[in-house]
């Protein structure tokens, strides 16, 4: 047998770290936060307790991977609007986007919800996550600003839009795909926000 490659070994260390945080994101939605323990994580995730200390130095910071892949998620959804490259605008590329991802990974974003809202997660790691919600949510309110609008009036617009797809998100992890039709859901809230203004197809929320 010859040795493994050094690509061979970054992948299995990937594939460790990648069943680490599964079994992570699993024990602090089941017992939380304060109640989980390395020891749960390993049993779950089938490993050597040492091992775990190889990726993570302490259980914050495996909390904090787990917030990491949530924020890299939701990155993802975002540059699949910026991606458009056809006739769309990107308003209407980001309800496209932002209304497919629940049905797509639903179970991970039902125990990543289940673990963000406890009371007993570190300082250190809610900062994190809020200064993240406030760049992505600033960074919205550039891209849907219109022309000669006032800031606080676009502040407003970029809230209602946020808080209307979580809604929406939270009635797919509670509910379940079964209760939520994604076609008749983006139609919807297309006929809310979006109105055409131009032949170019350009959209914008009223």
């Amino acid at each position: 047998m010859s040795p493994r490659t050094k690509e061979q070994f970054q992948k299995m260390r990937e594939a460790g770290r990648a069943k680490i945080l599964d079994a992570a994101i699993f024990e602090f939605s089941r017992k939380g936060y304060n109640g989980t323990k390395i020891d749960d994580i390993a049993t779950t995730a089938k490993v050597a307790k040492g091992s775990i200390y190889h990726y993570y130095k302490s259980k914050e910071e495996l909390l904090e991977a787990v917030l990491d892949l949530g924020l890299q998620k939701s990155d993802e959804i975002m540059q699949q609007s910026f991606a458009a490259s056809d006739g769309e605008t990107f308003m209407e590329k980001f309800i496209d986007s932002t209304l497919s991802k629940p049905l797509d990974d639903l179970k991970f974003w039902r125990l990543f919800t289940s673990v963000l809202i406890q009371a007993d997660i570190p300082e250190k790691v809610t900062k994190k996550f809020k200064s993240y919600m406030r760049n992505s949510f600033d960074q919205l309110a550039d891209l849907f600003a219109l022309p000669g609008e006032d800031k606080e009036k676009t502040k407003e617009r970029t809230s209602m839009i946020a808080a209307s797809i979580d809604g929406i998100w939270l009635h797919a992890i509670v509910f379940g795909v079964e209760n939520y039709n994604e076609e008749t859901t983006k139609k919807i809230f297309k006929k809310i926000f979006l109105k055409r203004n131009d032949s170019k197809g350009t959209a914008y929320v009223k």
